[in-house]
């Protein structure tokens, strides 16, 4: 088991794990971990200190203000002194790996997972957030497709770079109202 302790008012007391797998990513570890209650849990590592744990705070933040059933779930973020960790929902794999394993989806396979990240998108939007990475690697896929890694989301700015973007659906009034001659 590994102990961390809690920080600020997300948890209170220790937390214990028990570690079934460890990936190590571009600038963090990943952990999948069972909890003492025996829940599924994804641990997010960062080294305390480093610009890496601003943005992983930053992460938990936007999450904790976002709850979208095709959102992946936060339940907070703690510090063991030497690490900032954040922990969430585990899901069964990814939609990179599903794509690698299965070459293409069927439309009725494919479509509900793309419509339910759809959904969490217009959600994030019309809360004014902007995610800014979707990928496959970034849409979970557990009982339904959830989206994840927030680092790269920004608030309060979304109307402008959507409109900077020029995603339809968005666009300021004046681009959608048509001109006849």
């Amino acid at each position: 088991c590994e102990v961390f302790r809690s920080f600020g008012c997300v948890f209170s007391g220790c937390k214990d794990y028990t570690i079934e797998k460890q990936l190590q990513g571009s600038n963090c570890t990943i952990l999948k971990v069972k909890t003492l209650a025996d829940e599924d849990r994804v641990l997010k590592v960062v080294p305390t200190g480093k610009r890496l744990e601003e943005d992983l705070k930053n992460e938990v933040r936007v999450l904790m203000s976002l709850s979208h059933p095709f959102i992946n779930g936060c339940y907070g973020i703690f510090t063991d002194g030497f690490n900032t960790v954040m922990e969430c929902e585990a899901q069964q794999t990814d939609l990179l790996n599903l794509l690698q394993e299965k070459g293409k989806l069927p439309l009725a396979e494919g479509l509900p997972l793309i419509t339910g990240i759809m959904h969490a998108v217009e959600d994030m939007h019309n809360r004014g957030y902007v995610h800014r990475d979707i990928k496959p690697d970034n849409i979970l896929i557990g009982s339904c497709s959830k989206l994840a890694d927030f680092g790269f989301t920004h608030q309060n700015k979304a109307e402008f770079l959507v409109r900077q973007c020029g995603t339809y659906g968005y666009m300021a009034p004046e681009i959608l109202t048509p001109t006849w001659p």
